[in-house]
């Protein structure tokens, strides 16, 4: 069999379990953080919407204030606030102590005992925030936010590629067939390599074979890299075995002996 007899190109072969399984928990995991990193995004937005659309004002009195540092004495102010709201509509009057972070010029105006307009939301009174507080926006987010719209997108298509991946070897082992194959051409590359400051090469060893389902066109593999020891034994002719899915060819293996 020739290269001028196959009607169908085709660049490499299935790749290995080890490589399907790397991208598809890389691309789940990359895709989970970045969805829970744009929901904290978002979460502000989404409570403001409810603040403004459900929040009731009512005064609360400052119980205490709290400060705490971070490992570089960064300060981040609390405020302890008690107020009283009903736990939903139709429902008796309750109190609730809900401590809220504020800036530092919030936490210096505010002492213990002094009377502050909060805003609750009405069928969920425990989610409060202080009244003067009010408005989106106070942070911009939008770099962050692309970001992770980024990092979600890629980690998407790394999770669809491993799921390729896996189909594709699950269709291999559960309905693969294998029979000879023909060495077309070999050939080397030289590569050049970079690592920690160092320029290396690397000769890399690569042929291309091709074979004939029985049902379909030749399928003609361009492009396969093999290691040393397997390219020394191999020359145009020689006979090679390859694992394929009858009803799909495009699916298969060069299985090295």
């Amino acid at each position: 069999m020739s290269q001028a007899k196959a009607s169908a190109t085709i660049r490499g072969d299935a790749t290995t379990w080890n490589v399907a399984v790397f991208f598809l928990v890389f691309g789940g995991l990359l895709s989970a953080v970045s969805l829970l990193a744009l929901g904290g995004i978002f979460r502000p937005y989404v409570e403001e919407n409810r603040f403004r659309a459900e929040g009731v004002i009512t005064t609360a009195v400052v119980v205490t204030g709290r400060e705490r540092y971070d490992d570089d004495l960064d300060v981040t102010h609390f405020l302890s606030l008690a107020y009283n709201a009903p736990s939903g509509p139709g429902q008796p009057v309750r109190s609730f102590l809900r401590e809220i972070e504020v800036s530092p010029k919030y936490y210096r105006d505010l002492p213990a005992g002094s009377a502050v307009p909060l805003r609750y939301i009405r069928t969920d009174p425990a989610m409060s925030r202080l009244e003067r507080d009010a408005g989106i926006g106070r942070h911009n987010d939008t770099g962050d936010t692309f970001f992770f719209a980024v990092l979600l997108v890629f980690g998407g298509a790394c999770l669809l590629l491993g799921l390729k991946y896996c189909s594709q070897l699950i269709q291999l082992a559960c309905f693969g067939r294998s029979m000879p194959g023909e060495v077309v051409n070999c050939w080397t590359k030289m590569v050049r390599i970079e690592s920690l400051g160092y320029t290396s090469y690397e000769i890399q060893h690569y042929i291309s074979y091709v074979f004939q389902p029985p049902n379909g066109p030749a399928q003609l593999v361009v492009e396969k890299q093999v290691v040393a020891g397997v390219y020394k034994g191999l020359s145009p002719g020689s006979e090679v075995l390859v694992k394929f899915v009858p009803q799909r060819p495009a699916i298969h293996r060069l299985v090295l002996r």
